[in-house]
């Protein structure tokens, strides 16, 4: 206010009138706008006024006449074409377009909010030369890498999408951690022994990398849980889109047959439609806000239980780290940790 103040007074001497003195600040504003906010308001008044009053007849009259519940049989019918609808989905379908439904690599990462699974770019030849059997994996490595970053920017739904995220998560696992294990976590690892000789330093070497394996692969597990999630509870409004196609074609069937009194018509149709329970756009809706909490409950708990048995698989898996002395790699075992390290301790005894 004692801004606007000023601003009049600074107006009025320099134009020495106050015409435009009037014509600024808040008061002025709201004098300006109040008749258009009126004349609006009365508008979006009328218009919700209305709306409510058809909704309020509507919920009436459907109080007064309820609809019939829906049936055992139309309810096992939509079941079993919302099944079939998500495995078409699952194993490939063109009949839901991709412009619409599908997903690039980088908005499944950003609408799932699992980030990354795996590295821009994954050195398959450095992973190549430091396995022991270095052809096979290249190729397949190799192979995985280029299929996943081909097709990074396709927008994909259903199984393809859920193939892409999971090649994506492999290519994560293969390369690990980049982290190092350093002289702290050795000496903190072997802890207070009588010794420590070479076999003793590999044991703490092999139990850190273990462990720090286990720790990215299972939060790596959890972000994958969260893309698969995401792609999965997705499937139901292509499904809808499917399943309302179905409808539409099944009435434009029934139109080009005829009057459905007729009974060489109805048994026509009969067959065309394979004895599906026909519903109505108002049913399918009903039945879809019914599927589809169910299906994604469903999906939740089937992850959940798969991610269970991978953890298990983990733990079986790191919980031990063995090895044989005896075996045809010991004398390199000797040769690359326990002389080594056995010539350095007796070099400081």
């Amino acid at each position: 206010e004692q801004n606007e103040a000023s601003l009049k007074a600074l107006l009025r001497d320099r134009l020495g009138s106050d015409i435009y003195a009037d014509r600024i600040g808040i008061a002025s504003l709201r004098t300006e706008l109040a008749p258009h906010v009126g004349v609006r308001w009365t508008q979006q008044l009328t218009g919700t006024s209305k709306a409510l009053e058809q909704r309020m007849a509507q919920l009436h009259t459907e109080l007064e006449k309820p609809p019939p519940p829906p049936t055992a049989d139309a309810l096992d019918d939509f079941a079993e074409r919302f099944g079939k609808a998500v495995h078409a989905l699952i194993k490939g379908t063109v009949h839901v377009s991709a412009a619409e439904h599908g997903e690039t690599l980088e908005q499944e990462r950003q609408a799932s909010g699992s980030g990354a699974l795996c590295p821009p770019r994954v050195h398959v030849e450095q992973i190549a030369g430091e396995a022991d059997d270095a052809d096979a994996p290249v190729v397949s490595s190799r192979n995985e890498e280029e299929a996943l970053w081909l097709h990074a920017n396709k927008r994909l739904y259903g199984g393809a999408q859920y193939w892409r995220a999971l090649q994506e998560f492999m290519l994560g696992a293969i390369q690990g951690p980049a982290e190092e294990v350093t002289a702290e976590e050795i000496l903190n690892a072997m802890g207070f022994d009588g010794y420590h000789d070479g076999v003793n330093y590999m044991r703490a070497v092999c139990v850190i990398v273990v462990e720090k394996a286990k720790g990215c692969f299972e939060q790596n597990l959890s972000l994958l849980r969260l893309r698969l999630l995401h792609v999965m509870r997705r499937l139901a409004v292509p499904v809808d889109e499917m399943l309302r196609s179905d409808s539409d074609l099944e009435d434009e069937i029934s139109a080009s047959l005829g009057s459905p009194s007729a009974s060489s018509s109805a048994s026509e149709a009969e067959a065309l439609l394979g004895g599906c329970a026909r519903i109505s756009r108002e049913q399918h809706a009903q039945y879809m806000a019914i599927a589809q909490p169910l299906y994604a409950k469903f999906v939740e708990q089937v992850m959940d239980a798969c991610l269970q048995k991978c953890l298990h698989d983990v733990e079986a898996i790191t919980k031990y780290v063995v090895w044989d002395s005896n075996s045809a790699t010991r004398e390199s075992l000797y040769n690359v940790f326990v002389q080594p390290v056995a010539a350095q301790l007796q070099r400081r005894a």
